[in-house]
C-alpha cells in the first residue's frame, strides 16, 4: 500500500493477479513475464511483456513528476521498476 492514489493504481496493476488461486507465481506482473518468458506461453490467455514495459514507464512518469514524493512511495516505485527490468531480462 503507497499513499499516492496514482502511485496506487500502478501497484494495483502490478499485483492484479495475487488473489487468483490459479496464478503464476506470486501472481505479479513480473511473475507473469517471467513464467511466459522461461515457457514461451501465456498467462490468462495473453503476454504481459508489453504491459510490464508500460508499466515501467507508468512509475517511471510518476517518480519524475513526484520528486517531493513520501520516500516511502518512491522507494516502492524505484523497487518496482527493478522487478519488472529483472523480469523482462532488461
Amino acid at each position: 500500500m503507497v499513499g499516492d492514489h496514482k502511485l496506487q493504481n500502478l501497484m494495483d496493476n502490478i499485483d492484479k493477479g495475487t488473489s487468483n488461486p490459479n496464478r503464476v507465481g506470486d501472481g505479479t506482473l513480473a511473475d507473469a513475464v517471467r513464467y511466459e518468458n522461461a515457457t514461451g506461453g501465456t498467462v490468462g490467455g495473453r503476454t504481459h511483456t508489453i504491459k510490464a514495459q508500460e508499466t515501467i514507464r507508468g512509475l517511471q512518469n510518476w517518480l519524475d513528476r513526484n520528486p517531493h514524493g513520501l520516500q516511502a512511495d518512491r522507494q516502492e516505485a524505484i523497487t518496482q521498476i527493478q522487478n519488472l527490468q529483472d523480469a523482462l531480462g532488461s
